[in-house]
Formats: structure tokens, C-alpha cells, sequence
């Protein structure tokens, strides 16, 4: 019966990919990028706000500032009024942080504001959404000690289903200086970052929120993108030059040199330990991996994709208990990821992937399953997207320098990609990981101890997060 059933193959792969076009046009004096499809008389607008400027101090305060920007009132106006009409006049509204590196090695750090109206409602809501990023009462006690409590409680809640993220995030932070940052905004070091503050903190942190805001009022800053049916444009400009003007004229802004001294050189061989209440683990592995826009970048995303799919899946989640695991390739930020969820196992799971990867390297390759996992990354550009799916992700291609012309590149290189390539991948993860590696590990205090000896982990310092 399942024979019957048809399948992908290589030869139903779409043999171009879809491009990526635009019309950049100036907006107020800023970057402006249309797209058009049908979109049912929706307008999709994505604003970045480019944060690259801050100190390490106001980075860190970033992630508590933009969640406090969306739960506070706007003069005399409460968080209740604004979140209502904001749902009136918006059918989308979010704000969140977006960092990494791009295809020309240069960074993206950016706050994304994300919105759909309607035409008809377009002007009111671009006019209330350039009042809620310029003139919210981030400075309201109030609103502070609720964000506050909210934040650390959605922490703890989270990390008992997500630690496997976590430590994904933990371990890639020690590799580079982009995954530092990423960690400290959105990992451990952010939670444990809020748990140290109390209320007496909490007048000084509505001077830096005033200042924050004060110092993103800056419409240099933006950049803007639209999707919308052909010919909406011509309407909607003129309203989003109103919302570039609602900011303040202020200089370029320039990159701030961020260091942090505890970043490890290239070549580093880290364990943190994390410990909470549980009785099993989440660990995750990091090595540096090709450079993007390698056919050895491709071979090893390629890799990781087969042996998610099969060897890892069978001696780790099958043999092993584990209820997940995974393996990827960061294309960006060249970093290959191996994780567990909820894993009985530390060491044994650790060997498991060395060993896996040691038999890819002798050549022990199943075509068929790289044949299967190679449908099933080519394919996902088959996948059909939403209108606010595409607009995001066409915007992010535009940001992070994603060229049609890469994403052609890498399709050849997968498509090429044989056994013995995907042999050639796996020794060169291995031979990475000699020169640098980094391992997280949240586990329970008796899984933990159980493990230090046999995992050689005697010697490291066990951090007990706040549960």
C-alpha cells in the first residue's frame, strides 16, 4: 500500500528559484522596498529600526524594551485603550529583535515592526503605530514592574519545554561574537538578567527605557518594505512617508564597537552546565562549520538534514529515550548544531553523534536516505506562503543580502552534493570540532552528578537557574 502512494523525486524539484524582485524607491529619505502579489487589498508593511549603535548596556536592555513598548499606554491614554484600537486599526502588530549575520559579512541588528491594515484604515493605524514607537510611557512604573513579572515568568515557563533551544543558544554563543549577542538577548544570560532585578531597580530602569526610547527616535533608522495588491503602492507611500516623518530628523547612524572579553579565540574547547528540576537532559553541540556559499557548507547541511532523519533519530530517540533530536547547519552564521530534547542521557547521546559522524566520514552513506533528505530541503521552496509569510521572508532576504543569485548557487551545490561529498563534510566537521567546540548542558542535579565523572565534567562549575 505504501509503494502506491506517490512520492516526491528528484526531478519534480523545481529547477529555478523563485526570485525575489523588487522596486526600491526613496521614502522621506529612506529605503523604501515594493513588492507586489495579490494580497486581497491587504497591505503588508515590515519596518526595521537599526539598533546597531547601542552599547552593550542598552543591547541588553533591548528585548525589555520592546516588549514594554507593547504594554504601555500612550500619554493619557492606558495600555487597554491603546491595545484596543491597535487591534481596531491593525489586523497584525508585533515587535521583535532581528540579528544575525549577512551573505556579505556584515551584521543586521534591527527591531522589526511587523503590520497589515486595510486601505481604508491605513492612515489612523501607520499614524497610531509611529505613536506607540516614539511616544509610549515606557517610563510608567507600573508598566515596568508588569513586564517585568511577565517577562521572568513566560523564562520559567518556557525553559521547561524549550531547554533544548537554550542550550542550542548557549552552546553556539562561545563561537562567535554575533552568537554572544544573539544569547545574551534571547538565551539563559537574558533570563538570569531579569531575575537580578528587583524593585529597587526599577526607578533607574525608567531612565534607561525614557533614554532608550529617546535615542531610537531617529527616522534614519528605518527601512521599509510593502506587499500589496499592484497599484496600491502609489496610495500607500505618501501614508508611510507621514510615518517616516512622525520621527525625529536625526544623524546616520554608525555601528557602535561592542568587545567582549570573555569571547574565546578561534581555538576554544567549551562546557557550561546548567542545572534544573528534572530527571532528564537537553544539551546541545556546536561547531564551527564550512564557510556559506561553499559546496562544503551545502554538503554538511545536506548531512545534518540525513542523519536527523536516521542514524541520530534511531540510537538516540529510538535506543536512547530521548523524546527529540536534531541536527542543523546555521548557514549565516557557519555554525553546524546537534541537540537533544528531554534526553535520559548525557554522554552516551554526545558518543552517539561522534560516532555517527565517524561513519559518515569511512563512508557509510545510505543513498537513498541522501536522496530523500535532499527532496526534502530543495522542496521547501515548493512550500506555498501566505501573503505574510512571503513578506517577511522576502524583506529578510533583503536585509541579511540573501541574492537570488546565492540561493540558485546553493540549490546547484545540494543538487550536486553525492555520498562522497557528504563523506568529505563529516570529516571536516570532525576535524573542526578539534580546533573549537562548545557544549551546553541543562540537566537535573542527580542526572548531572551521575554523569560529572564518565562525562568529564568534574571540574566545571554547574549553574542552578532560577526554578
Amino acid at each position: 500500500a505504501l509503494a502506491s502512494i506517490p512520492r516526491l523525486t528528484i526531478e519534480d524539484l523545481p529547477v529555478e528559484v523563485k526570485e525575489n524582485h523588487h522596486q526600491e524607491v526613496l521614502c522621506a529619505g529612506q529605503p523604501l522596498y515594493i513588492r507586489s502579489r495579490h494580497c486581497n487589498t491587504i497591505r503588508y508593511v515590515n519596518i526595521a529600526i537599526n539598533v546597531e549603535d547601542l552599547n552593550t548596556d542598552e543591547l541588553m536592555l533591548l528585548p525589555f524594551y520592546i516588549r514594554l513598548v507593547q504594554m504601555s499606554g500612550i500619554g493619557e491614554r492606558s495600555y487597554v485603550e491603546i491595545a484596543t484600537k491597535t487591534k481596531d486599526l491593525l489586523g497584525d502588530f508585533g515587535l521583535f529583535l532581528e540579528m544575525g549575520s549577512t551573505f556579505e559579512d556584515t551584521r543586521i541588528q534591527a527591531i522589526l515592526c511587523r503590520t497589515k491594515v486595510l486601505a481604508e484604515d491605513a492612515e489612523a493605524a501607520f499614524d497610531l503605530v509611529s505613536q506607540i514607537l516614539t511616544q509610549t510611557n515606557v517610563d510608567d512604573p507600573l508598566s515596568i514592574k508588569q513586564v517585568l513579572s511577565t517577562l521572568r515568568g513566560e523564562y520559567r515557563d518556557s525553559v521547561s519545554y524549550a531547554a533544548h533551544s537554550f542550550a542550542s543558544l548557549s552552546a553556539a554563543s562561545r563561537l562567535s561574537e554575533v552568537q554572544h549577542e544573539g544569547e545574551l538577548l534571547a538565551g539563559l544570560s537574558q533570563w538570569l538578567f531579569l531575575e537580578a532585578k528587583g524593585s529597587d531597580d526599577i526607578p533607574h530602569l525608567a531612565k534607561q527605557m525614557k533614554d532608550l526610547q529617546k535615542k531610537l527616535n531617529n527616522r534614519s533608522r528605518l527601512t521599509l518594505h510593502l506587499l500589496s495588491d499592484e497599484g496600491d503602492e502609489v496610495a500607500m507611500k505618501p501614508i508611510l512617508e507621514g510615518f517616516v516623518t512622525a520621527f525625529a530628523d536625526g544623524k546616520k547612524v554608525q555601528r557602535a564597537q561592542r568587545s567582549y572579553p570573555q569571547l574565546a579565540p578561534d581555538s576554544v574547547h567549551a562546557l557550561s552546565l546548567y542545572r534544573l528540576p528534572s530527571s532528564v537532559s537537553y544539551q546541545a553541540y556546536a561547531i564551527r562549520a564550512a564557510k556559506r556559499g561553499t559546496p562544503l557548507q551545502a554538503a554538511q547541511a545536506l548531512l545534518a538534514q540525513v542523519m536527523s532523519g536516521n542514524e541520530l533519530w534511531e540510537l538516540i530517540r529510538g535506543k536512547g529515550g530521548a523524546y527529540g533530536v536534531g541536527a542543523t547547519v546555521d548557514v549565516m552564521e557557519q555554525v553546524f548544531l546537534f541537540s537533544t530534547y528531554r534526553d535520559p542521557r548525557i554522554g552516551g547521546s554526545f558518543t552517539d553523534l561522534v560516532t555517527t559522524l565517524e561513519g559518515y566520514a569511512a563512508g557509510n552513506i545510505d543513498p537513498a536516505a541522501v536522496k530523500s533528505a535532499l527532496i526534502s530541503m530543495v522542496g521547501t521552496e515548493m512550500r506555498p506562503l501566505s501573503p505574510s509569510q512571503e513578506s517577511l521572508l522576502a524583506f529578510r532576504r533583503l536585509l541579511y543580502k540573501i541574492t537570488d543569485a546565492y540561493r540558485a548557487r546553493r540549490r546547484e551545490q545540494l543538487l550536486a552534493t553525492d555520498e562522497q561529498m557528504i563523506g568529505i563534510a563529516a570529516q571536516a566537521l570532525l576535524t573542526s570540532a578539534q580546533n573549537a567546540d562548545s557544549r551546553t548542558v541543562i540537566a537535573g542535579s542527580q542526572l548531572l552528578e551521575k554523569e560529572r565523572e564518565k562525562s568529564g565534567f568534574a571540574d566545571t562549575e554547574v549553574v542552578a537557574l532560577p526554578l
